[in-house]
């Protein structure tokens, strides 16, 4: 399973044509991708700020997606990265550590350029 980050899908409705590659290879192999609440809120915040068109693509597009709840058992695994993290110097943000927390308990991949989500040990990150 993949697990979408944010800037991702921020990507995908700016045009990127990496982000547009990624999503067209998922739709034509039925490939879910999967997004947090928290990335849905993410995005969704963005839209409500730009108005106009962000603002009718982004819900359409988070709609879309399926969305990954973040159980407990998640939450305690980025409550640990985020201690393990800070433990060494080199926090990443809490929206971020919940993420990867998500794609750790549920043995997913993450999908994103933020070069943050490298620090986490075991995260698998596909680049696109």
């Amino acid at each position: 399973m993949t697990l979408v980050d944010a800037g991702f899908l921020i990507d995908f409705l700016r045009g990127n044509a990496e982000a547009r590659s990624r999503m067209k290879a998922a739709e034509e192999a039925g490939e879910v991708l999967y997004v947090t609440p928290l990335v849905a809120y993410e995005v969704l915040v963005g839209a409500y700020t730009l108005g106009g068109k962000a603002l009718h693509r982004a819900p359409e597009l988070v709609r879309s997606l399926t969305f990954m709840p973040l159980e407990v058992e998640a939450v305690e695994e980025a409550a640990r990265t985020g201690a393990e993290l800070r433990r060494i110097g080199r926090p990443i943000g809490p929206v971020d550590a919940l993420n990867a927390g998500a794609a750790l308990h549920n043995h997913d991949r993450l999908l994103t350029q933020d070069a943050d989500y490298a620090r986490v040990r075991g995260l698998v990150v596909e680049s696109y």
